[in-house]
Parts: C-alpha cells; structure tokens; sequence
C-alpha cells in the first residue's frame, strides 16, 4: 500500500540578510543616481555630463577594498557590515535591527584635486540620494547618514591614474529582520515533501436561518 503524502502549511515568516540590503542599495542607486547627478550638474553650472555616469556594472558589494579596482570607475560600492547594537525583539518573539552600512564612490580624474573633487561631488549626491530614497524599495524604513570622508586612492594598476574616494557611513533601520514565535514549520524534511503558505480567506459566505428583526426600511422608518 502506497502512502499519500500531502504538502505540510508553514509560514516561514520574513528574514533579512545583509546582502539583501546591499541589493536593495544597489538597485535603487541604480535608478536614482543619473537623476541626483544630473540635477548636481544643473545646480552647480557644470556641463552636462562632467560627472560620468556609472555603468550597470560598476555597482557592486564587497568586503576587500582593493577589490575597488577591478571595476569599471566610477564605481559605487556597498558594503553592510554589521548590526549596530543588539536587535531588538518585539511582542510576537520577532527582531528589529539597525544595520552599518557604507557607501564608497571611487572616481577618477586628470589630476589628484579634480579626483577629489569628483569623488567628493559623487558622494554628496549618493548621501542626498539615500536619505531621500531610504527605504530602499520598500526593504527598510529609513536610511540616516552618520558620516563621510574623501581620500586619494592608490592606483596598484600603474596605469598612473588618479583616484579618489568618497565614503558614507549610514545606519539603515528594519522593523522586521527575522520573524519568530508562531512563524516557522512544525514538520521538518524530508517528512514533509513540500511546503505550502497559509491559506488566505479571499471570501466569505454568510448564510442567516431564522427570522429578522425588521429594520428601519422594512418599516419606512
């Protein structure tokens, strides 16, 4: 006799990893970015396109910063490191959290001080951007910024360019960052062969035996 094994219900409930914050970052400087340069450009009297626009490509995450180089410039890095403090737990058994999260713009130009200046510009309107567009597509709510610094880069490829970078710290808050209590399955794999989410009610039939009470417009009242 065969056995007929059915899906087992779980709600796994939500959970947060770094990276997805990253990614999140990412996208969004990668939609709003070209706007926050252009309007820079326009507010400041620069030629349009003096501040390069990066390419898809050169927004990336990563841990080593000598991996700066590898990209195509200007690059914009995001890297969230750590959480800041302990998570906070809620009233159903789940986690709040605020994480460090650092921005790096790494720019190029003819000379050291037109780096610097580039960097720095790319960073002011990275900043203006996050704080503005902070909840990240809806992943978080809100982005603060809590410092910046420019600095010469290095350049290890001795093509003998010039490069700057201007770095944010921010603190970025989740209300939701791992669901715990009643969340989770209560049936483990392979007992389990596969799961489903909750039911969700998507309609109500209410049928009513017995005589009503009249109302006000049986009565024309």
């Amino acid at each position: 006799m065969s056995v007929i094994q059915y899906p087992s219900m779980a709600d796994f409930g939500t959970a947060l990893a770094t990276v997805d914050i990253d990614d999140a970052a990412i996208t969004t400087l990668q939609t709003w970015l070209p706007t926050y340069l252009s309007h820079f450009e326009v507010e400041r009297q620069l030629a349009q396109g003096y501040l390069p626009r990066p390419k898809k490509q050169s927004f990336s995450t990563t841990i080593d910063n000598d991996e700066w180089l590898d990209h195509v410039l200007p690059a914009v890095i995001v890297t969230t490191v750590s959480t800041a403090g302990p998570p906070a737990i809620t009233a159903d058994d789940s986690y709040k959290a605020t994480w460090n999260m650092a921005v790096s713009c790494i720019c190029r130009g003819r000379k050291g001080p037109e780096s610097r200046r580039i960097a720095s510009w790319f960073e002011l309107c990275v900043r203006q951007l996050l704080v503005q567009q902070g909840s990240l597509g809806q992943i978080v709510n809100k982005c603060r910024w809590f410092g910046t610094e420019v600095r010469q880069v290095a350049d290890a490829t001795s093509r003998g360019r010039y490069l700057a970078a201007g770095i944010a710290q921010y603190q970025v808050y989740a209300d939701v960052a791992v669901q715990g209590g009643f969340y989770g399955p209560t049936v483990p794999l392979p007992d389990a062969t596969q799961y489903q989410d909750l039911a969700t009610v998507q309609e109500i039939d209410v049928s009513v035996t017995g005589d009503m009470p009249p109302t006000d417009l049986d009565t024309g009242g």
